[in-house]
């Protein structure tokens, strides 16, 4: 199977004993995007929040030792 470019469209097709042109990618509005990036970004954040706390409760639990 062999995946060209078609030379009308920008669009990627299949070539597979037939031609099949794959519709372009939907359009995605800017606040899907922010919001995507806003979530990863809480997540990350929430993450190395965890990971200091972690941290922390380790110091102290070696410092009771």
């Amino acid at each position: 199977m062999d995946i060209i470019r078609s030379s009308t469209s920008n669009n990627i097709c299949v070539v597979d004993e037939r031609y099949v042109e794959v519709d372009p990618a939907p359009e995605v509005d800017r606040t899907t995007i922010v919001s995507l990036v806003a979530s990863m970004v809480v997540s990350l954040v929430a993450h190395e929040w965890c990971r200091g706390l972690e941290t922390e409760i380790e110091k102290l639990r070696s410092m009771q030792v």
